[in-house]
């Protein structure tokens, strides 16, 4: 154990840095000298004292030790909870140290011919009881022979037999040089990547093709696998790793595993994730339309879904919005649209922290602008790739796909090889506002009532309405706050006359009037504007934390408009302009709406599911336009859907062929 004090010449380190002591000046001040720069600094006894209390601050014996070989390197990168001990315990009594009871051996026979040393020794062993055995008369005048002449006997005689075997590398330089060139432009390579044997297999032959050009007395010696591993270790763990597989894998190989968050009460940690849903849905005529997107709240705590939204909308600021407004609002009037669901969903409040992905769309200001209105302390970013730091919405999506999804019709499974013989035009049966309503009923009433064994073999719903008592459900003091969480802000526009113009729509009001007549006719403002309804804007009044709702004049084209349905209309209204057609938006709209309407056999999902996302109008919502004529059979088609999940897939097939037959051109 290397002791340490505040003394002149001692080295100390704190902060990464090494100093040394040069004096006490009379201030009571220490003078020291960064050795990798030489700057001087001073500091009192007291403060050293402090950080030495705190960690912060450790001794250093000398300076040759810290920067000793691997031992320093790895002493660098560890906490303050590491320290170096000794090489190895060896076992001694009171009377001293190895070296202590040899040296007393040796004084026992000195002076003393063989026959009286051999005497000597046993009655010396008599004594220590030391070794094991007694030490033969050869063994001691060995040792005798080794202190003699030293002056320190005792550390003469000490144990040495840690400093036994070969120092230093086997291999010469040389031939370390050839391994490592293999190491680098081989081994440490994605693509091919090699086995060490092959790396081993590699480097012999190139030493053999340069032996052929030297002496045999300086040929290099042919490696083996050993020699290869031993430059190998030399790099990193993780840097091999990430040669190897790369970046992410080493990242996902090399984690640590600390317990998890631990939470103490409901909405206390949400984790907000998205999935693509693995099902292919139909429309009402039947038709593939792709696979949906999910985006789920779950509370850490209690396990439960606090709020969800699914539907054609991308991962976007849209789609985090509409979940976060899902999981913030009471469900007692969004469950009354569905009568089949069983029992209540008391899951609702405002989060203390959200933990979400590290995608574009939550960067976004709109993100920010949304958790400080909604009274959250805490937003946490997800590493890329990294589901173990959000492990309880990745396992409900696991759990959701296992239970719910895979045993359905239409299902694509997450394994290739588990989907067998797929037929897109056969076994699609699931149409989108059906699984609209199994989709809920199965959180509802499946998920939330499961006991799990995470919960003590309790459900998500005993748990969180077991602890009601300990925690308070807080909601905004008016819904409208929550239609202004997710606004994305925009400095500098300019307010006329004519009102606001903002992405080819006009805004104006009474109010706008009122605010011109009191700072000027023209004015600089700030605006929010919603990437999920454009039918109004929020305008800052100048130099006031006041905002002031705004409508668009031409509400009937941007009502419940998105922002990505708006510019697929401007994009059609530019196609038509360079065709000599001159369309004003909400006339694109309505053509967008026509070829929808009229195009059925669309061949790509890929454009079916544009034009699902372009029909989904509801905010926060799944409202997909159904047609009059399939409302009379969706209770029927969902009790259908039901019994195919259980395994009467043959009475499904039939009751579709016969309620829903095909067209001879769509066979």
């Amino acid at each position: 154990m290397g002791l340490g004090t505040l003394r002149e010449k001692q080295l100390v380190q704190t902060a990464g840095y090494t100093f040394r002591l040069d004096c006490l000046l009379s201030n009571g001040q220490w003078c020291m000298t960064e050795l990798s720069t030489g700057l001087v600094e001073q500091k009192s006894s007291s403060d050293l004292w402090a950080a030495y209390e705190t960690g912060e601050l450790k001794f250093v014996s000398s300076a040759s030790n810290e920067t000793e070989g691997r031992r320093a390197e790895l002493m660098q990168g560890l906490s303050s909870a590491a320290y170096v001990g000794p090489s190895g315990h060896v076992e001694v009594d009171a009377a001293g140290s190895i070296g202590a009871m040899r040296a007393q051996y040796v004084l026992a026979i000195r002076a003393k011919p063989k026959d009286q040393a051999v005497a000597a020794i046993l009655l010396q062993w008599n004594r220590l009881k030391w070794p094991v055995e007694p030490p033969g008369y050869s063994t001691v005048m060995r040792w005798k022979k080794v202190a003699d002449g030293h002056p320190e006997p005792t550390l003469a005689l000490r144990d040495k037999t840690s400093l036994r075997g070969r120092r230093g590398p086997r291999c010469c330089e040389a031939l370390l040089g050839v391994l490592r060139e293999v190491r680098d432009d081989f081994y440490l390579c994605r693509n091919p990547r090699i086995s060490i044997a092959a790396a081993t297999t590699k480097a012999a032959d190139r030493v053999r093709l340069l032996n052929k050009s030297k002496p045999k007395s300086e040929q290099l010696r042919i490696p083996g696998r050993k020699a290869m591993l031993s430059v190998i270790r030399e790099v990193d763990a993780e840097e091999v790793l990430a040669a190897r597989f790369g970046a992410d894998k080493a990242l996902a190989m090399m984690r640590v595993s600390l317990g998890g968050v631990k939470t103490t009460r409901p909405l206390e940690r949400i984790e907000i994730d998205h999935t693509v849903l693995s099902i292919i849905l139909l429309d009402d005529d039947f038709e593939p339309i792709g696979r949906a997107f999910i985006t789920a709240a779950k509370d850490a705590f209690t396990r439960a879904v606090v709020g969800f939204y699914w539907g054609a909308e991308n991962p976007s600021v849209v789609s985090l919005a509409r979940c976060i407004k899902h999981s913030v609002l009471p469900k007692e009037g969004f469950l009354a649209k569905y009568s089949d669901v069983k029992n209540d969903w008391p899951c609702f409040g405002a989060a203390e922290s959200w933990v979400i992905d590290n995608g574009l769309e939550e960067h976004a200001n709109a993100v920010h602008q949304a958790a400080s209105e909604g009274g959250v302390q805490r937003v946490e970013f997800s590493a890329r790739l990294s589901p173990w730091q959000k492990p309880n919405i990745e396992r409900y999506f696991r759990t959701q796909d296992q239970l719910l999804i895979h045993g359905l019709p239409g299902t694509t499974m997450e394994n290739i090889a588990k989907r067998g013989d797929f037929d897109a035009k056969k076994d699609l049966l699931i149409r989108w506002s059906t699984f609209d309503k199994v989709i809920v009923k199965w959180i509802v009433d499946v998920y939330m009532q499961s006991p799990q064994r995470v919960l003590r073999n309790r459900s998500p719903y005993q748990v969180w309405n077991e602890s009601k008592s300990g925690f308070t459900q807080f909601v905004p003091d008016r819904t409208t706050i929550l239609e202004c969480m997710f606004l994305r802000q925009v400095d500098g526009r300019t307010l006329d006359h004519e009102g606001i113009e903002f992405d080819c729509l006009i805004y104006n009001s009474l109010d706008m009037r009122f605010l011109r007549s009191k700072f000027g006719p023209r004015l600089k403002i700030s605006i929010r504007v919603n990437d999920d309804d454009l039918s109004n804007i929020y305008v800052q009044v100048p130099g006031m934390d006041i905002w002031v709702r705004v409508p668009c004049l031409d509400l009937e084209y941007a009502g419940e408009l998105t922002r990505w349905q708006h510019r697929k209309c401007k994009k059609m209204r530019s196609l038509c302009a360079e065709e000599g057609v001159a369309l004003s938006l909400a006339e694109a709209r309505t053509q967008i709406e026509n070829d929808i309407a009229t195009e059925k056999t669309a061949v790509k999902q890929g454009r079916r599911k544009a034009q699902a996302r372009m029909k989904e109008r509801a905010r926060g919502g799944r409202s997909y336009e159904r047609s009059a004529e399939g409302e009379g059979t969706l209770a029927d088609l969902a009790q259908e859907v039901g019994q195919e999940s259980t395994g009467a897939a043959e009475d499904v097939e039939s009751y579709r062929v016969e309620h829903f037959p095909r067209s001879a051109d769509n066979e």
